[in-house]
């Protein structure tokens, strides 16, 4: 971090995790912490922003308490806290598109707006992918992480897994909707 000071940069990205970790268990919020700390000491004047496992908005408000930035109109906090300027959703937003606008105080997804992202989705990489089993590749990146809007959905996500072409993608998508309850 120390190295990383002397760098002229506007914003600093700051993962919570070490390569051993992959994506699993939890952030390591006090080496995070540590960082921070010892890139501020150094003379650091980047803005920095906070990248691990928010995934809800309990999540994004456990992340606040634990960096100390409760409670702040902004998440920038004085220097007696972390003072991180933003915060990357990554995977979380990939399982719930909402999750920014929940975050903000807004509504919670809702079935037929995910079913509107679907469908906008797969058209715009259609535009680009001309085959119709690579589009659905691409989809099947995004259905590993929706598919926890779906109560008892394994079956129909293997439908949609297993699915050859444009008709047959969207009526597993359909299945999904129409048989298994949205949570």
């Amino acid at each position: 971090m120390e190295i990383i000071a002397s760098c002229q940069a506007k914003e600093m990205i700051i993962h919570a995790r070490v390569r051993e970790d992959y994506y699993a268990g939890a952030p390591r919020t006090e080496d995070f912490k540590r960082a921070v700390s010892v890139y501020r000491k150094a003379g650091g004047t980047a803005d920095i922003c906070y990248n691990g496992n928010i995934a809800s908005v309990k999540d994004y408000k456990d992340m606040l308490d634990i960096l100390g930035t409760a409670g702040e109109d902004k998440l920038e906090g004085s220097a007696s806290n972390c003072s991180i300027s933003s915060v990357m959703l990554g995977r979380g937003l990939l399982s719930d598109p909402s999750l920014a606008r929940q975050i903000r105080g807004g509504a919670a997804l809702t079935p037929e707006e995910l079913r509107a992202y679907l469908r906008n989705l797969y058209e715009s990489y259609a535009e680009f992918i001309p085959e119709d089993r690579n589009v659905i590749f691409k989809m099947l990146e995004h259905w590993a992480y929706l598919h926890v809007h779906f109560r008892d959905c394994d079956r129909y996500l293997k439908a949609i897994r297993k699915s050859r072409s444009k008709a047959e993608y969207h009526a597993a998508v359909n299945n999904i909707f129409a048989k298994c309850e949205f949570l």
